[in-house]
């Protein structure tokens, strides 16, 4: 299902995931339910029954698209008695330009930070910019040398980079950007220069570097920062509760039991914004398709220990008055996310709850 579903992006179908014969089938579920309140009910109902079964609640993790939807499930376990604990801070990453400039001070603190340079190369293309990279990595391969590198040769006329204008004007955009970074007198400049104080949607994630940063603090110890905080932080494996967290913390993550809830349109994918292109809608789509892609192989069976791995997938009907103009452009009717429709014939049929 989740090859079936990435090949719906250019090139999603280059390195197809096996299925590995020892570990046996999975069990997948697909549930909709009434309305939100319902679905945080119903998880955690579920959720009890697992544990009342036998299950270890350290082996369950419950992935939501939005922070306040995982608060709800938090608070529903709660109620019953289920000890768990909601890692949500993620949710800062839900906005390409947060994405960005966390990927600057990424690159500005070490040139050779290859996934966050790849990012900003591919970031405003419909397609990433896939074949202009795969032109750049052939390059980089050849001479045996970084993409940073490369591109920084190509710029001063000593590399020849055929067929990558457009992935070179990005990188001077870039090269740009991080010039001022580098110019500015301190990383507490360097924040409030790329997260202003005065802007509110950008108040998590200053939070999360309060008491971390001063007047001494160096951009490379602000990456040492972002790595901890946002892009590894620390989730232990062996813990005795369950575990709830947006989509964009699940990576690297594994567990015998996953719920992705929450799977409809307008939160997965988003709505486009009024202003976006048709390219711009595109790209966006691929990218809310590559984070349910990577949800959907967090569950891992564990085969000696009678763990088939499984995987609940929910949605719910409709929104509350309130959600519907905050999450819904004002429509109290959900629709079931259109990435459901896209796992393949494998995926099993809907049952309403």
């Amino acid at each position: 299902m989740a090859n079936s579903l990435i090949a719906h992006n250019p090139g999603g179908n280059a390195h197809p995931l096996e299925a590995r014969q020892g570990n046996g089938d999975g069990i997948v579920s697909i549930v909709q339910f009434a309305g939100i309140d319902e679905e945080a009910n119903g998880i955690a109902a579920d959720i009890v029954q697992k544990i009342a079964a036998g299950s270890d609640p350290g082996d369950i993790i419950v992935l939501t698209p939005r922070k306040k939807l995982g608060l709800k499930i938090s608070d529903a376990l709660r109620e019953a008695g289920i000890a768990c604990r909601d890692y949500l801070s993620e949710s800062e990453l839900e906005t390409d330009e947060v994405t960005e400039k966390l990927a600057l001070l990424m690159v500005a603190g070490d040139r050779d930070d290859r996934p966050a340079l790849r990012w900003l190369l591919g970031y405003g293309s419909n397609d990433f910019r896939a074949g202009q990279y795969r032109r750049l990595r052939a390059k980089c391969t050849e001479h045996d040398i970084s993409p940073w590198e490369a591109l920084e040769r190509s710029e001063a006329g000593t590399l020849q980079l055929p067929q990558c204008q457009t992935l070179r004007t990005r990188f001077r955009e870039i090269q740009n950007e991080i010039e001022m970074i580098s110019e500015l007198d301190s990383a507490s400049d360097v924040l409030d220069a790329l997260f202003s104080p005065g802007d509110p949607s950008f108040t998590r994630i200053r939070e999360l570097f309060e008491g971390e940063i001063d007047e001494d603090t160096e951009i490379s110890d602000v990456r040492k920062l972002i790595l901890e905080k946002i892009y590894e932080p620390n989730y232990p494996d062996d813990v005795d509760y369950v575990r709830i967290m947006t989509l964009y913390g699940s990576k690297g993550l594994g567990s015998p039991i996953v719920y992705i809830t929450s799977l409809v349109d307008g939160l997965l994918p988003r709505f486009p914004d009024a202003d976006d292109t048709p390219a711009e809608v595109e790209r966006k789509r691929q990218e809310q398709r590559r984070l349910f892609y990577v949800a959907l192989t967090r569950v891992k069976s564990v085969p000696d220990e009678n763990k088939p791995g499984e995987l609940t997938l929910s949605s719910f009907r409709q929104f509350g008055y309130a959600e519907a103009f905050n999450l819904n452009n004002g429509n109290a009717n959900a629709q079931a996310s259109r990435f459901l429709a896209e796992l393949g014939p494998r995926r099993p049929a809907p049952v309403r709850r």
